[in-house]
């Protein structure tokens, strides 16, 4: 129980810092950060993840993804948040109407979650190219032609990016611990709140609202 605590807490404070990048890009947009709905913070979070996927991208066209690049894209999602998330940020009137049972099933979901993170991968591509592609990443910024070493290395996932990102201190080696299991809490805290939004809003219920409750049961399973 105390590693699945411990992958939770680090999934709060990524969270915390993808939403700092998230509000940054927001504001260079043009877009309001403040009054947000519970679902727009969620969307914002997913923004800046995508954001930070993007830099890693040109940073890797000339630097190792590694704990320097860890620690420089932390301290600069921290000051975004700091700096641009205020009480002001969330429309209370779009929290869901029952408060209480909404935030003890998002613990109960990111707790759920993260004892399952605790495991070890066992997808049987994570031993023949996942791993190695990470490590490549972690090593050396762009290889020219490593795809002439192992066909699967040449297939440039950019997913691997932000695996890379999380290979920091005792998660080197490990941070498929935390991965998967990070976006797969965001989605499914960001489903759990259009179900409460569909079942108990007095407000208007969107298209959207309906997919992100559609998409939870079938993740979950």
């Amino acid at each position: 129980m105390a590693s699945a605590l411990l992958i939770a807490t680090v999934w709060c404070l990524l969270f915390i810092q993808y939403l700092g990048f998230g509000l940054a890009i927001r504001i260079f947009l043009g877009e309001k950060k403040d009054n947000l709905s519970l679902t727009a913070l969620f969307q914002t979070a997913w923004l800046g993840w995508a954001g930070s996927l993007s830099a890693l991208q040109i940073w890797h066209l000339f630097f190792p993804i590694n704990e320097l690049t860890f620690f420089i894209f932390s301290c600069l999602g921290s000051i975004a948040f700091l700096c641009n998330y205020s009480k002001n940020s969330v429309n209370a009137d779009s929290l869901p109407s029952r408060r209480k049972l909404y935030w003890a099933s998002s613990i109960v979901i990111v707790l759920w979650f993260a004892n399952h993170a605790v495991h070890g991968p066992f997808n049987y591509d994570s031993g023949v190219y996942h791993i190695n592609s990470v490590r490549w990443i972690n090593s050396y910024a762009v290889v020219p032609g490593l795809g002439n070493l192992h066909g699967r290395l040449a297939f440039n996932i950019s997913y691997f990016l932000y695996v890379a990102f999380l290979e920091i201190k005792s998660w080197a080696s490990r941070s498929y611990h935390l991965a998967n299991g990070f976006l797969l809490s965001l989605f499914c805290l960001q489903s759990a709140a259009s179900i409460f939004k569909v079942l108990f809003s007095r407000f208007k219920i969107r298209p959207s609202d309906l997919l992100w409750a559609m998409f939870f049961s079938r993740v979950c399973y």
